[in-house]
């Protein structure tokens, strides 16, 4: 009995060792890291090639698919672009990350979808801006030349749809500052293709169009040479700026900057993008308030060496001493002033572009003060009002 229990444990303890001895079946290991996710991009933009037509060499052609090939290897995930013209339209219904259009018309758009967008930067255009204007038409033989001989009661005006500022309030602001305030209009043109004919037409006498528009309706054959003039401009408003979905949140805003920072340093892809400068972020563009954006007297963007000739793109005179700060945006600047007799206060507000006057509001101030009496308090810019 002893001896039979000896062989049943040695060989249960021979299966064990040799069962042991077996090499395990070995397997991948599973990673627990996700895909990143594409970045989904909604372009609006009226001088892409795929929302414009090639009707002028090298305008109105810009290649977001380039700006996405770089997006996907300076942010190491898939990027793919979308167009069209409206928010409420995007291609199979997707979730957009990043919209690049014209500001005033995403900013329409945005509230009408209840999507939140957070701006980034702006796209400067071929001139080193980031804005453009309304332009007023008439046709080549009307006899004005300027807003100033526009004559109430005889020209029907035409603006453009609320959602292009440019050809729409700007445009009324214009009129306004110009005493043109109650001109008869009719219905706004749906496009700057069909504000052109209705001047041509006789259907309005005098519109409004984006001035990106003129070139493409001259290249394109919509208009022959001497058939509309132009007689005046809205102020500058902004254009094209890049946006980011702040409900998908799947883009850290960090890495965007430092990948649209690369692009702007990438010659070939600026001029596929029809841009002279890139992009410029949105904290370099405004000084709204006193000591700038948060009030801190600091700003991210002065460079490390100035220029020894800088380039001066215009100088305006002052009627008094200036002893205010400036408020400023990519479109206009607030400057304070006093009338040459030092009895009122003057407020102007003048043309990022060329320094040109815009408006200007004056008060009765004729009280003295320690280093002349020129206005003190720092002008401030909120909601586009001036405070």
């Amino acid at each position: 009995m002893m001896k039979t229990l000896s062989i049943f444990t040695l060989v249960i303890f021979c299966m064990v060792v040799i069962g042991g001895c077996d090499k395990p079946e070995t397997t991948e290991p599973i990673s627990t890291e996700k895909t990143p996710s594409p970045v989904n991009i909604l372009v609006m933009d009226p001088l892409s090639a795929e929302l414009a037509c090639a009707c002028v060499a090298g305008f109105a052609q810009r290649d977001y698919h380039a700006l996405a090939e770089h997006l996907e290897k300076e942010l190491g995930r898939e990027v793919n672009v979308v167009f069209s013209e409206s928010l409420g339209s995007i291609p199979g219904g997707i979730e957009v990350d990043i919209v690049i259009g014209k500001q005033s018309v995403i900013a329409y758009d945005a509230v009408k979808t209840g999507m939140t967008l957070a701006p980034v930067a702006s796209l400067t255009g071929l001139d080193g801006s980031v804005n453009l204007r309304g332009l007023f038409i008439v046709r080549g033989d009307d006899q004005a030349e300027t807003l100033a001989d526009v004559k109430k009661g005889k020209y029907r005006l035409q603006l453009g749809p609320v959602e292009a500022t440019e050809k729409h309030q700007a445009g009324k602001d214009a009129l306004k500052l110009a005493g043109l305030a109650d001109l008869v209009t009719i219905d706004p043109a749906s496009s700057c293709n069909e504000a052109a004919m209705s001047v041509i037409e006789k259907k309005a006498d005098l519109a409004v169009v984006s001035d990106y528009a003129l070139p493409l309706l001259d290249g394109c054959g919509t208009i022959n040479a001497g058939e509309l003039k132009v007689i005046g401009q809205t102020a500058p408003v902004g254009f094209i700026a890049l946006y980011v979905n702040s409900k998908a949140g799947s883009i850290d805003a960090a890495t965007l900057r430092k990948a649209l920072e690369a692009a702007n340093t990438n010659p070939e892809l600026l001029k596929t993008l029809e841009s002279k400068k890139g992009f410029v972020f949105s904290d370099q563009l405004s000084w709204m308030q006193w000591r700038g954006p948060k009030r801190t007297g600091s700003c991210a963007f002065l460079p490390k060496v100035l220029a020894q000739n800088p380039k001066r793109l215009w100088s305006t005179g002052l009627t008094g001493s200036g002893m205010s700060g400036l408020a400023a945006t990519p479109q206009v600047l607030i400057v304070a002033d006093k009338s040459p007799d030092e009895s009122a206060d003057v407020w102007r507000c003048l043309d990022a572009d060329s320094g040109k006057e815009i408006w200007s509001l004056a008060y009765k101030a004729p009280e003295e003060m320690d280093y002349t009496n020129s206005p003190r308090a720092n002008p401030l810019i909120h909601n586009n009002r001036v405070y």
